[in-house]
């Protein structure tokens, strides 16, 4: 804990800061005892909690009530809050880098453009969190509540996410390189234009998510639930797609150069006539070459593509072989 000097404020600051609050949670982290605090907390739970901008870097406020405190600023760095109830709590640009925040209440809570690098949140609760543009490259988010919290333009780079509920959750221009989804509950959210270059979302559940212009190179979809997953343009160059379920998925304008579909199973990726259309309509847009090597790809799936596989064989890859053998005879 540093020196007061460190809390300054404006002269309009200063009228909406609490000092006799800031000293409490001051001598409750020198004791590593939350007592005082939330005996205080109780006896006055009508007195607003405001310590905008407060340093409490490495503090230990196991436990603490903060459920709707004013945090805007604050610098928490370190801090141990395990378990804190910060619902409802305003952490607008707060620092939160290395903090622990393990099983903690941030329901609803507001911490848009924060810094939490690192950060532990396993098991935390951020339903309806607030999480736009944030920084939390490797932060740990297993098993964390995040039903239709608000991630747009975070960064996620290298976080952990395993087995997290992120239903409906909003993570439109998310950046998540290499974050870890395995096990994941994504159905229904919003990944538009998302960059999920090398990520693992192994057994993920992505039904009915809306994955439009992602960048999805390398991803690992082993065995994901991907039922009526909007792919529309999306880049699934290396990708690797084994075992998953695609039923219904829209898929056209897709990028599955080098992607591995080997065994995507349930024999549902092209069942109806729609969904033969979109792969046939994807054809007509790439090269022989590459038209052949999907077709590769698609080797596990053949037992579900009787009856239109020769149909895509003979009718367009004969389409392609002429255009080919036209462009090559015009090159010579």
């Amino acid at each position: 804990m540093t020196t007061e000097n460190k809390n300054s404020q404006s002269q309009d600051e200063q009228a909406e800061f609490n000092q006799e609050q800031f000293d409490i949670l001051k001598r409750c982290s020198e004791k590593r005892d939350i007592t005082e605090w939330n005996t205080y907390r109780t006896k006055h739970p009508d007195i607003k909690i405001k310590l905008q901008n407060v340093y409490l870097g490495g503090a230990h406020l196991k436990g603490a009530k903060l459920r709707g405190a004013k945090l805007q600023g604050a610098d928490l760095q370190e801090a141990n809050l395990m378990g804190a109830n910060l619902r409802g709590a305003d952490l607008e640009g707060a620092k939160l880098t290395g903090a622990k925040l393990i099983i903690a209440n941030l329901q609803g809570a507001k911490l848009q453009g924060a810094i939490l690098k690192g950060a532990n949140f396993q098991g935390a609760d951020l339903t309806g969190a607030n999480l736009r543009v944030a920084d939390l490259e490797g932060a740990k988010l297993k098993g964390a509540k995040l039903f239709i919290a608000d991630f747009w333009g975070a960064k996620l780079k290298g976080a952990i996410l395993k087995e997290a509920n992120l239903e409906v959750a909003i993570l439109r221009g998310a950046k998540l390189q290499e974050a870890d989804l395995t096990g994941a509950n994504l159905k229904g959210a919003n990944l538009q234009g998302a960059k999920l270059q090398g990520a693992k979302l192994q057994e993920a559940d992505l039904t009915g998510a809306n994955l439009k212009g992602a960048n999805l190179q390398g991803a690992d979809f082993w065995g994901a639930i991907l039922k009526g997953v909007i792919l529309k343009g999306v880049i699934l160059k290396g990708a690797i797609l084994k075992g998953a379920i695609l039923e219904g998925a829209i898929l056209k304008g897709a990028n599955f150069q080098g992607a591995d579909l080997g065994e995507a199973t349930d024999n549902k990726l092209i069942k109806s006539t729609e969904q033969v259309e979109l792969v046939i309509n994807l054809a007509d847009d790439i090269t022989y070459e590459e038209v052949t090597n999907l077709l590769r790809a698609l080797n596990g799936l053949y037992s579900s593509l009787v009856g239109f596989a020769p149909y895509l064989n003979e009718i367009k890859i004969g389409q392609h072989t002429d255009e080919y053998a036209a462009w090559e005879g015009g090159q010579t």
